[in-house]
């Protein structure tokens, strides 16, 4: 079965077409939810970061994030970037981050809201090499970062972390319309 919506074509898989049989969920248990939201964000590498600036419309930037156990995202921002002075104004964001796929039976990925905190070179406490926490985590996801040309760019860079406080899972492959929320206190 073939859609097309404008210059987009999209092909149902066969197990979509005519599908009269009710869909089965598969349940997730809190332990699974937070691995599987781990695992995910380790696997991918772009999230898309919803800001509001100084007049109230919304715009959006796509940035290369690293994350904590803590599903904190660090990315790196130029210091004359619009969202960076959203950020800097009005700390709360979004975030969303989705699996590349065809399928609509494949969909998933990752709302959340949260806040923003600019860090910069200095932030956090430094471990034994030196560089502070959240720029050794960034570099641990992108080591090519930590080589020339990239990390001459990056010194003049501000590090940025998005601390959730919401969450949703959204996992088509365990049901279609499958989707789990949680609130996520400091303490995570």
């Amino acid at each position: 079965m073939m859609i097309e919506s404008g210059a987009v074509r999209a092909v149902l898989p066969a197990r979509l077409q005519g599908r009269d049989a009710p869909v089965e969920r598969v349940a997730m248990d809190d332990t699974q939810f937070w691995a599987e939201l781990d695992g995910f964000l380790g696997r991918w590498r772009t999230a898309s970061l919803a800001t509001v600036d100084d007049c109230g419309s919304p715009h959006g930037a796509n940035v290369w994030y690293a994350h904590d156990v803590r599903l904190r995202l660090v990315f790196a921002s130029s210091a004359d970037s619009a969202h960076l002075r959203h950020i800097q104004a009005r700390p709360r964001a979004a975030v969303t981050i989705c699996a590349e796929t065809a399928d609509p039976l494949a969909i998933c990925g990752i709302q959340m809201h949260g806040r923003c905190a600019v860090l910069g070179m200095q932030a956090a406490a430094a471990g034994e090499d030196g560089l502070p926490a959240a720029w050794r985590l960034y570099f641990s996801k992108y080591p090519f970062a930590e080589r020339e040309p990239f990390r001459s760019v990056l010194a003049g860079q501000r590090l940025v972390r998005f601390a959730p406080d919401w969450v949703r899972w959204i996992d088509n492959r365990r049901g279609f319309g499958f989707r789990m929320e949680r609130e996520i206190s400091s303490g995570r």
